[in-house]
């Protein structure tokens, strides 16, 4: 009989965690302790997550969800009773929830929050307890879209309160327990329930083991298929090389008496080699296909298949150059036809060429280069014909195209000549009328010249003082060089080249004396500009100065010294444009230069005194500002302190002593920059007040909060003594629920009653909006 009844016990365990791995229909869901599906944590995620595993240390089960929105809105007690279905992980095994179980939900876009605990954290956790948690820690953290400071905040918490329960400082309620006397556990009903499963883990696993094969053979036949379309690959070619052999073979046969001795015998020794390389390849080919490595065979492996496949490959990438002698025979047997026919033509082609060349020869032109190529030609035409005799056709096809491409430049060349004279003598027409209109324009140049140096001063023209001589001087170098180009291009002396250099080096000199003369003009006309608009540059000049000084001086507490010494200087350059003005022949240049020189410093040193000012005013604003933020930052501090001055602590008085301590030296200073620098630590060291006195009244009031519950549990123990037992004695309850629904749209949430230690208890918590 206890055999009997270790045996089912043993079956039980062991087939309740079969069942629990393939039951366990979501563990992407269920089992991990933090799930992001928003992605809003970002690079905090394992910040979060160590918070939760400090929770987890002290025996909770922790699941924390983040998800973007939910189909149940902020309503999440529906979600949780979702998941609770879904994830075994979640519940105890008589299906009610797992009794260690803290769970936190957050729909962002929702503003939904769940925060549920299983019947284990009652007590330590109960709906008081979350609320205060939640509205000091929590959701102010949400409302600044700190998502995981919040539940950072919300973790540690936690693991404080869980950590007083495990020494000890809260209590948990249980039932009265009794000792009692039962019965061995009959497990009749059981053995059904333990066939049943048996059943079907048996037929599972079989589909499994089916799947698996089935697979694997479709592997193999996808592996046995490649092999063999490689096979067949290398077959065919090695098959097609045996067939075009003796094809390649008569066709040199045929080419016995058209090629030579030598051709001949390249030929056969390249077939020789393709005939080689056939055989060594119809030889590996014969050698993979026998015996286990025979692709026709279906008993191979997979990868007994990949290994044929990848050796056929390899005699697949043999090159066997059938085509390539193909080709060449190709090209031999039409040289053999068309060599003679193209040896003809070329002669002709020679003879014509001869006799243009002696007409234009007859004109009196030097055809010599044109000659020397022609002779060229008819030399490698006559190699060619001897060439094609000695059956040597493709050394005949190179020469006879040399001679073709000689024979068109021989023409070329002696047609060029004619052309090239006509060019030159076109040109030296063209420079002499060129010279003509130069010439006129070097005569209007004098006249500006003489007209600028007797009306400005020496300083005005100095500049292009000599442009009027180089201008000459050049244009008679140019006259020199056109009678010198046509001497060079007479039909005695015919030197081509040298007379079309010369015509580019005297276009170039043309345009040398009309840049010279045209400066001159140029000259002129912006003299006349300078001194027609030299008292108007002068007059803005002395406007913007008398500006510049006005608003210095009307600002002139906040524009620093340097910008009036640069005015000054402004006003000097000024002054030397006017004393220039008033000699005899002023240089009008200068006074124009001068005074837009002034002009443009007066509007600098204008722009920058407006930006100084400016800068002054922001840092008094700012400066307003920050006393300001330092008397409200005190402020606030201080009445903060007042209201709780029993639970702040001295550090906080201090600082905000010596934050108050500052405001005085603030308004007592003229210096802007220090009353800032005195306004910014005012307000740090008021904020640090009022940060530390917050965090004395927050510890307080958890010291308060842990004495009331040390207390409610020393109520607890007096009223239920605790007995040691084997078996609790179920309990009943008559307190009304532990976790309530709070704010907007929240639902209820429950409490459901104690279990045995192997069921699970009910669920307190419930989904608020923040």
């Amino acid at each position: 009989m206890v055999n009997r009844k270790s045996l089912a016990v043993f079956l039980f365990i062991f087939l309740s965690n079969f069942g629990y791995a393939y039951a366990q229909a979501y563990p992407e869901i269920c089992d991990p302790l933090l799930v992001d599906e928003s992605g809003i944590l970002g690079r905090q995620f394992e910040a979060v997550e160590n918070a939760a595993k400090k929770v987890q240390d002290l025996g909770a089960t922790v699941r924390i969800r983040v998800y973007s929105s939910t189909r149940y809105g902020e309503n999440l007690d529906f979600l949780q009773e979702e998941l609770e279905s879904k994830c075994l992980s979640w519940r105890a095994p008589d299906g009610g929830t797992r009794n260690n179980l803290i769970s936190l939900l957050l729909s962002v876009e929702d503003r939904g929050w769940g925060f549920f605990v299983g019947s284990q954290w009652a007590n330590s956790l109960n709906r008081g307890v979350q609320n205060r948690l939640e509205d000091n820690y929590v959701f102010p953290r949400f409302r600044d879209n700190d998502f995981s400071g919040a539940l950072i905040a919300g973790l540690e918490q936690i693991t404080s309160i869980l950590d007083a329960q495990a020494k000890g400082s809260v209590v948990g309620s249980g039932a009265t327990a009794v000792i009692v006397q039962t019965e061995p556990t009959d497990f009749t009903g059981l053995w059904w329930v333990l066939f049943s499963i048996v059943l079907v883990g048996l037929v599972g696993g079989a589909f499994v083991v089916v799947q698996n094969k089935r697979k694997e053979e479709e592997k193999r036949r996808a592996a046995q298929q490649k092999a063999l379309m490689a096979k067949r690959n290398v077959s065919g070619k090695v098959n097609s090389a045996y067939d075009a052999l003796p094809v390649l073979e008569a066709r040199i046969g045929a080419l016995a008496q058209s090629v030579s001795e030598n051709e001949l015998s390249t030929l056969k020794n390249e077939l020789a080699g393709i005939k080689q390389t056939v055989d060594s390849t119809s030889e590996a080919f014969t050698r993979i296909g026998m015996g286990k490595t025979d692709a026709e065979q279906n008993t191979l492996s997979a990868q007994e298949y990949v290994n044929i496949e990848s050796e056929y490959n390899k005699l697949s990438s043999v090159v066997i150059p059938t085509a390539e002698l193909e080709t060449k025979l190709n090209n031999l047997a039409r040289l053999s036809k068309e060599l003679e026919g193209r040896l003809e033509v070329e002669r002709v082609l020679l003879e014509g060429v001869n006799s243009q060349i002696s007409a234009i020869e007859k004109e009196g032109f030097k055809a010599d280069a044109a000659r020397g190529i022609y002779k060229q030609a008819c030399c490698s035409r006559e190699e060619a014909g001897r060439a094609f005799s000695n059956g040597d056709l493709t050394n005949s096809d190179k020469l006879l195209k040399d001679a073709e491409n000689g024979s068109n430049e021989a023409l070329a060349a002696a047609k060029i000549l004619p052309e090239t004279r006509a060019t030159i003598l076109k040109d030296i027409d063209q420079i002499k009328t060129e010279i003509d209109k130069v010439n006129k324009f070097i005569d209007s140049g004098h006249a500006a010249f003489s007209a600028i140096s007797a009306e400005f001063a020496e300083a005005c023209w100095e500049s292009v003082r000599g442009n009027g001589v180089e201008a000459e001087e050049r244009l008679e170098s140019a006259r020199e060089s056109v009678e010198e180009v046509a001497v060079l291009a007479s039909m005695e002396n015919q030197k081509w080249d040298q007379a079309l250099d010369l015509i580019t080096e005297t276009s170039k000199q043309l345009k040398e004396t009309v840049s010279l003369i045209r400066s001159i003009i140029a000259l002129e006309k912006s003299l006349k500009n300078a001194k027609n608009d030299c008292q108007k540059e002068v007059q803005v000049a002395h406007t913007d100065i008398r500006n510049a000084w006005e608003y210095i001086n009307q600002h002139d507490a906040d524009i620093s010294e340097q910008l009036e010494v640069e005015l000054k200087d402004a006003e000097e350059i000024l002054h030397s444009a006017v004393m220039e003005l008033e000699k005899s022949k002023p240089n009008y240049l200068k006074v124009v230069k001068d005074a837009q020189m002034a002009n443009e410093a007066a509007d600098k040193i204008l722009a920058n005194a407006r930006s100084e000012h400016e800068a002054m005013e922001r840092l008094r604003q700012k400066a307003e500002t920050s006393l300001r933020d330092a008397t409200a930052a005190c402020s606030k501090a201080r009445e903060y302190i007042e209201d709780h001055s029993s639970d702040v602590g001295v550090e906080a008085k201090q600082r905000l002593n010596q934050a108050t301590a500052k405001l005085p030296m603030i308004t007592s200073t003229g210096d802007l920059e220090v009353k800032i620098k005195f306004a910014k630590d005012a307000e740090v060291l008021a904020d640090d007040a009022y940060k530390g006195a917050k965090k004395n009244v927050d510890d307080a009031e958890e010291e308060r909060d842990r004495a009331r519950r040390r207390q409610a549990a020393a109520s607890i123990s007096v009223n239920f003594p605790r007995t040691p037992t084997y078996k609790s004695s179920p309990s009943r309850s008559s307190s009304p629920s532990l976790g309530s629904s709070r704010s907007w749209g929240s639902s209820s949430s429950r409490t459901g009653g104690s279990r045995s230690f192997s069921g699970g208890g009910g669920r307190v918590g419930g989904s608020r909006k923040w």
